[in-house]
C-alpha cells in the first residue's frame, strides 16, 4: 500500500480532499509542492518509534540515576562528621613556647572546616583544614597574649578559665 505524505503541513487537509485514495499524482492546485510519496510507511514507523522508544529508555534510566544520587547524597548527610585529630606542636615565629602539644580536633561540617581547642574553647574556621589550624593557631596566641595582659582576678570566669588552660601549655620564651 502506498500513503501520500505532503512536506507542506499547511495543506494536508487539501492535498488529502484532492487526492483521498493517496495515489501518486500531483495536487490538483499547481501553487501546492508535490507531494512525498512514502512507499515504506511501516518500516519508517517501526524506526520512528524505535528511536523514540530509545529516548524514553534514555530519559528513564537518567530519572533513576538522579532517584539513587539524591538518595546517597541524603545519606552522606546523615553521616556524622568525624574529626581528625592533630597535635599543635609550634607557635613559632612568636616569641613564645609550648610545654605540651596542643589537642586539636578538625571537623568538616558542610560548607567549611572548623579547627578546635575545646579545654580553652577556643575553635577557628577555614575553607580548608590547613586554613582551620592556621587559623586556630592564629587564635591561640591572640587569645593567651590578651588574657595574659589582664589580672586574672579581673576576669569573668570563661576568660580565667581559658587562660589558666593556656598558661599551663604556654610561656614567653
Amino acid at each position: 500500500m502506498r500513503t501520500r505524505m505532503s512536506s507542506n503541513v499547511q495543506n494536508f487537509g487539501k492535498n488529502w480532499l484532492d487526492n483521498p485514495l493517496g495515489r501518486n499524482e500531483p495536487a490538483c492546485d499547481p501553487r501546492v509542492e508535490k507531494p512525498l510519496v512514502v512507499s515504506d510507511w511501516q518500516s519508517i514507523f517501526t524506526s520512528l518509534l524505535g528511536q523514540l522508544r530509545t529516548i524514553s529508555e534514555e530519559r528513564a534510566q537518567r530519572t533513576s540515576q538522579a532517584v539513587q544520587i539524591r538518595a546517597i547524597e541524603m545519606l552522606i548527610a546523615k553521616i556524622e562528621p568525624v574529626g581528625l585529630s592533630v597535635l599543635l606542636t609550634t607557635l613559632a615565629p612568636e616569641n613564645l613556647k609550648l610545654s605540651a602539644s596542643i589537642p586539636v580536633v578538625i571537623q568538616f561540617n558542610g560548607d567549611d572546616y572548623i579547627a578546635s581547642f575545646f579545654d580553652a574553647n577556643i575553635h577557628a574556621s577555614g575553607d580548608t583544614d590547613q586554613e582551620a589550624f592556621d587559623g586556630l593557631r592564629e587564635r591561640v596566641i591572640e587569645v593567651f597574649k590578651i588574657l595574659d595582659s589582664h589580672d586574672p582576678a579581673k576576669l569573668g570566669p570563661e576568660p580565667k578559665k581559658q587562660l589558666a588552660v593556656l598558661r599551663s601549655l604556654i610561656s614567653r620564651a
